[in-house]
């Protein structure tokens, strides 16, 4: 903890050059130190503290060459000697004062310090707290020094250590037998709920041990040749299997067991429920290729055939109506273009007439032309 100002008061130095000038005819008796949960921003200039709240216990003095000690003890506990109560609130001790007796004026504030970090003084209630600091007062050319003592209002240090064993030998007597009894029940509440739970752990696995003896004699009184060995391994429809060892199997043999006749179409609802069939004939017309069997009509895009002939002639299909010549021949009308081919045997050739004669090596004609001059 750091001073930020350990100085006399304006008071203080008044008292200080009376002693003076006294020239040893006058005592320095200082009766008291307060602290305060008040502070100033220029604590060298005031007369009283601000905020002040509990007495230090001056416990010890000692002078030596124009300086005296003053040992003090600040606690929260109280002095039942001098009916002061245990301290109710905390506050943060922000300043300490060291009171005088002024020949002229009386009691005044005759030293002051303020505390750069206050220190924060809690509750008796909260725990037992204590600060024991020793304040120097400069006693040059005083006659004597006197430091106010009053046996019924002010404690030793042994005394109030006392208050303070006290104290503690209170919470030792009262709180802590109460609180070991709180701890070992809650101990024995945790033990009884550990067992509690183990037992219905074991009762639980008792249970379980014979649903799975259950099982067990269940399983074993099942015909195991009856399942499916008569069958080639498969289980039949009529044992809950599907008698298939495929999926396609097993979804055929399902199907063909729901229906009277054949052949059939699985259908289902929207949701995949409610599984059914209908006619293949029925299927087609509900796709529209018509409420027929066998082979597809024409009016539902089909060519009512089985072969290439039957779908001609169904069609209406015939050389003239394609604008194809018949292989019998006939009479064309448009522009015969044949193949453009190196190879000279049976096969449709293009023939060109002019009167312009062609030089060999150098004339241009096309593959498989045949090229006649005439005059």
């Amino acid at each position: 903890m750091a001073d930020t100002i350990l100085a006399l008061t304006p008071l203080g130095q008044a008292l200080k050059a009376k002693i003076e000038r006294g020239d040893g005819t006058l005592p320095l008796e200082i009766t008291r130190i307060v602290s305060a949960a008040g502070s100033s921003p220029y604590p060298a200039f005031l007369t009283e503290l601000v905020d002040p709240k509990l007495e230090f216990t001056i416990t010890q003095t000692e002078s030596e060459e124009g300086l005296t000690n003053i040992t003090a003890i600040l606690t929260n506990i109280g002095n039942p000697a001098a009916g002061i109560p245990p301290l109710a609130e905390g506050y943060p001790l922000k300043q300490a004062g060291v009171f005088a007796v002024d020949p002229d004026l009386g009691e005044i504030l005759y030293k002051i310090s303020q505390f750069d970090n206050p220190i924060p003084i809690p509750a008796a209630s909260e725990r037992i707290w204590t600060y024991e600091p020793t304040f120097g007062v400069k006693t040059d050319n005083a006659e004597t020094v006197i430091i106010r003592m009053n046996p019924s209002g002010l404690a030793t240090l042994a005394q109030v250590r006392n208050e303070i064993g006290d104290a503690l030998g209170d919470i030792v007597d009262t709180q802590l037998p109460a609180l070991a009894s709180g701890v070992g029940n809650a101990q024995k509440a945790a033990n009884d709920a550990m067992t509690a739970a183990g037992n219905a752990q074991n009762t639980a696995n008792s249970a379980q041990s014979t649903a799975n003896t259950a099982n067990a004699n269940a399983n074993a009184a099942v015909p195991k040749s009856d399942i499916g060995a008569a069958t080639g391994g498969t289980l039949p429809i009529a044992r809950g299997g599907t008698g298939g060892a495929s999926a396609q199997a097993a979804v055929q043999n399902l199907f063909n067991a729901s229906k009277t006749t054949a052949p059939y179409v699985a259908v289902f609802d929207a949701g995949f429920a409610n599984p059914g069939n209908i006619t293949g004939q029925a299927f087609r017309n509900a796709i529209g290729l018509g409420n027929t069997v066998g082979v597809l009509p024409v009016a539902n895009g089909g060519t009512n055939a089985a072969d290439a002939a039957g779908a001609r002639a169904q069609l209406g299909i015939t050389p003239a109506n394609i604008g194809a010549l018949p292989i019998a021949g006939g009479n064309m009308t448009g522009q015969l273009v044949a193949q453009d081919t190196t190879d000279m045997t049976k096969c449709v050739r293009n023939i060109q007439f002019s009167t312009t004669d062609l030089t060999a090596g150098s004339s241009a004609l096309a593959n498989g032309v045949a090229y006649f001059v005439y005059e």
